[in-house]
């Protein structure tokens, strides 16, 4: 009897780690299972609130990925660039309306998407839109001072 207590326990961790590797396979093979690229992106800002057709917009967030697509409304943004994880650039699409609010939606290649709703208002077409340049912090020049 001690034989069959023995050879019951090695016959059913086999049988324990059969069905655990059964598990995993269609677990991985389930299109609803986890994500393998990673987790879905988020967006904390839109910058600039206001642009026309062309203007660039500057999205920040987490977990871009290379291959996303950014939408504007129901259109889809122009010259997408992921420059990492943190920052994707995108310029606003033809066919937005002047005075609209516009919904930005960021979908990673795995389609993955976060929507940040009424990000954009659309100007005028005859609105300039300039960039800021802001000197960072400690390089105001002091009086006196003769560094550049």
């Amino acid at each position: 009897m001690n034989n069959l207590g023995t050879f019951s326990k090695i016959g059913l961790r086999r049988l324990l780690a059969a069905a655990a590797a059964c598990t995993l396979l269609v677990a991985c093979d389930d299109p609803t299972g986890p994500d393998p690229d990673g987790p879905p992106p988020t967006v904390s800002a839109v910058e600039p609130a206001t642009g026309t057709v062309g203007t660039e917009l500057r999205i920040t967030g987490t977990n871009f990925r290379a291959g996303a697509s950014v939408q504007v409304g129901e259109l889809s943004a122009t010259g997408v660039d992921v420059t990492g994880e943190t920052e994707v650039f995108a310029s606003v699409p033809t066919g937005v309306v002047a005075d609209m609010t516009y919904d930005v939606a960021v979908t990673n290649s795995d389609e993955t998407t976060v929507t940040f709703p009424g990000r954009v208002h659309a100007g005028r077409a005859d609105t300039r839109f300039r960039q800021r340049r802001h000197q960072a912090f400690g390089q105001q020049r002091q009086h006196g001072d003769r560094r550049g």
